[in-house]
């Protein structure tokens, strides 16, 4: 599980990143420009993060449903009505 996870997170990494045209130097820390503090992120920036991160756990949660895993614990997925 944990070698098919790491390769779905992989993935859904490229393809969330190629999507929004940025790269991992991106997400680094970012250094304050001519010795000024950093103020943090604008809100355009952190709804930009948030809504990759959002694409990025949605791509990871299909690419293991994919591979035929589910959420959650066994005994809930037995519970749960077959669709």
């Amino acid at each position: 599980m944990r070698r098919d996870l790491r390769a779905c997170e992989r993935d859904a990494e490229e393809a969330t990143l190629a999507q929004s045209g940025a790269s991992r130097s991106d997400f680094g820390a970012a250094a304050p420009g001519a010795g000024l503090p950093s103020r943090g992120e604008t809100p355009l920036q952190f709804h930009d993060r948030s809504a990759m991160a959002e694409r990025y756990n949605r791509r990871v949660e299909s690419c293991m449903t994919a591979k035929g895993y589910a959420q959650g614990h066994p005994a809930d997925q037995a519970a749960k009505p077959n669709r």
